[in-house]
């Protein structure tokens, strides 16, 4: 039984290198040229889908008081609140213009982004606003003021030159990586005005 095995495999060996052997040579020396698909569309597109890119962000604490004069018989009242808020600076690639990547080949792109500015008008953190100080009765008018003071100085601090600036800096650097490693030999990053 054993030797039928060993005698069945010995053929099967033989028949599949004869078989090897007078297979028609001349199919091996047929190349196939090499098609390259232009992804670029495809990538531009799925980069803009990122939509709000992120390139600084402080998280702020400010300190707000409002005072509201009384009679000289009376004491004044007064309020103050701390608030805390996260302003992030970054682009909003939806706000992107037609045509904002030009691409010749694989050797040169230039990329024009939308304006680094703030990704949210709402950062402030109502939640976490906190009353240091409160005397008298106080209106929710009173109290919206004072959130948009906290807000004008959240703002006043964040967007400065340095930090429109340094957040250009690192759109650059980010946006050049990117599309290096996509294959790109030189990239030109500027910024919409």
């Amino acid at each position: 039984m054993l030797n039928k095995i060993i005698v069945i495999l010995v053929l099967v060996l033989l028949a599949a290198g004869a078989g090897w052997y007078f297979i028609d040579k001349s199919d091996a020396d047929v190349s196939v040229p090499e098609t390259k698909i232009d992804d670029t569309v495809n990538q531009i597109e799925e980069i803009k889908k990122i939509g709000q890119w992120q390139f600084l962000n402080f998280d702020c604490q400010v300190l707000v008081d409002t005072v509201r004069r009384r009679s000289f018989i009376m004491t004044d009242d007064r309020l103050v609140r701390i608030y805390q808020g996260s302003l992030k600076l970054g682009v909003n690639l939806e706000n992107a213009s037609e045509g904002w990547i030009e691409h010749h080949g694989d050797s040169l792109v230039n990329v024009t982004l939308p304006p680094i500015g703030l990704l949210d008008d709402r950062f402030i953190d109502e939640a976490n606003t906190t009353t240091f100080y409160e005397d008298g009765k106080w209106d929710a008018k009173t109290k919206e003021d004072m959130y948009k003071r906290a807000e004008a100085k959240m703002r006043a601090y964040v967007l400065t030159p340095e930090y429109l600036d340094m957040a250009r800096q690192q759109a650059r650097l980010r946006f050049e990586a990117l599309f290096k490693a996509l294959g790109f030999k030189e990239v030109n990053v500027t910024f919409a005005q």
